[in-house]
C-alpha cells in the first residue's frame, strides 16, 4: 500500500474481533517519488480457515480509515516469485573504486518496485532499475564504493508488488573468508592458474592460512602468502594467500580449499572450498 506521508497504524480483524496472532508487519520504505511502502501479513494454518467469517485488513493514516475485505485464504496459488542478490565481479573488487550489486527479480510481471537498504537504512542512491531478460523479470543494480564492500556492511534488496503479500528479500556482505576464482578468459588461455584466498576483518594479527586439495594437504611450493596488512580502519587486518594450479588440475574436478585458523573464529578453523563447478563464489 502506498501512501504519504508514512503509515501508522495496520490491523486486521475476522469476523468484527481483532485478530493479535499470526501477524508480520513490515517496516515502510520510502519510494522514489515521496510515498511510502508498506506490507503486513497474516498467516493461519489450514485447520483454521473459515470462510464464514469475513477477514478484513485496516489502515489508519493522518486521521484516516480505510478497510479492505481479503478473499477467503482456503485456496492459495503458489508462484514462483524469487529475488537474488549478485555479488559484484572478481575484477570489480580487485580493481576498481566502485562496484556493482544485481539484484535479480524473477516470476513477476511489470510494476515491481524494488528499495535497496543499507544496514537497515534505505538508501538515496541513483539506481540503475531495468527489465530482465524475459518480461517476468527485472533488474535492480547499485553502485557502491569498492571500500564499503570490502568493510562487510550488509546490503538488502527489498521487492514490492501487487501480487505479493509481503515483500521478498534478498541480503548480501562480503564475507570475511573468500576464494577468489580466475577469470574465465584466464582459464581458456594460461596453462596456470592461481585461486586467491582473501581473509579480512581479523584481529589480533597472528593468523594461520594452508591450502588443501580434495581435504589432502598441498605442495607448499605452490602457495604464497601476503604480509599481515592492517584495513583502513585501523582496527583489524587482511592478508592474501595465492595458489598456482595447472588448468588440467582445475579441470580434473578436484576440489581446492583455504583453511584459516584464527583464534577469533568460533571454532578456531574455518574453510571455504571451490571447484571447476563452483562459478563465481560469494565474495
Amino acid at each position: 500500500m502506498d501512501q504519504y506521508p508514512d503509515i501508522t497504524k495496520i490491523t486486521w480483524k475476522k469476523g468484527g474481533e481483532l485478530i493479535t496472532t499470526g501477524l508480520k508487519t513490515y517496516r515502510s520504505v520510502r519510494n522514489k517519488d515521496g510515498t511510502y511502502t508498506q506490507s503486513s501479513q497474516f498467516t493461519l494454518p489450514g485447520s483454521a480457515v473459515d470462510c464464514s467469517s469475513k477477514i478484513y485488513c485496516e489502515v489508519q493514516h493522518s486521521g484516516t480509515h480505510k478497510s479492505k475485505e481479503m478473499p477467503c485464504p482456503g485456496y492459495t496459488v503458489h508462484h514462483d516469485y524469487t529475488v537474488k542478490i549478485l555479488p559484484p565481479p572478481v575484477e570489480q573488487v580487485l580493481l576498481e573504486a566502485t562496484v556493482t550489486l544485481s539484484c535479480i527479480v524473477s516470476n513477476l510481471p511489470s510494476g515491481v518496485n524494488v528499495n535497496w537498504i543499507k544496514e537497515k537504512k534505505p538508501l538515496k542512491l541513483e539506481i540503475d532499475d531495468q527489465s530482465g531478460q524475459n518480461p517476468d523479470s527485472a533488474i535492480s543494480k547499485l553502485d557502491i564504493s569498492t571500500e564499503a564492500w570490502l568493510s562487510g556492511v550488509t546490503f538488502e534488496c527489498l521487492v514490492y508488488h501487487q501480487n505479493l503479500p509481503a515483500p521478498l528479500r534478498d541480503s548480501i556482505h562480503k564475507k570475511k573468508v573468500s576464494v577468489l576464482l580466475p577469470p574465465t578468459e584466464e582459464i581458456s588461455a594460461e596453462r596456470f592458474l592461481a585461486l586467491t584466498c582473501l581473509v579480512r576483518g581479523f584481529f589480533p594479527r597472528e593468523i594461520f592460512v594452508k591450502w588443501t586439495n580434495n581435504d589432502k594437504p598441498v605442495n607448499p611450493s605452490n602457495d604464497k602468502n601476503t604480509e599481515v596488512m592492517v584495513e583502513s580502519n585501523n582496527t583489524s587486518f587482511f592478508m592474501y594467500s595465492l595458489f598456482s594450479i595447472t588448468v588440467e588440475e582445475w579441470a580434473s574436478g578436484a576440489t581446492y580449499s583455504c583453511v584459516v585458523g584464527h583464534e577469533a573464529i568460533p571454532l578456531k578453523i574455518i574453510n571455504r572450498t571451490v571447484d571447476k563447478s563452483s562459478g563465481k563464489p560469494s565474495l
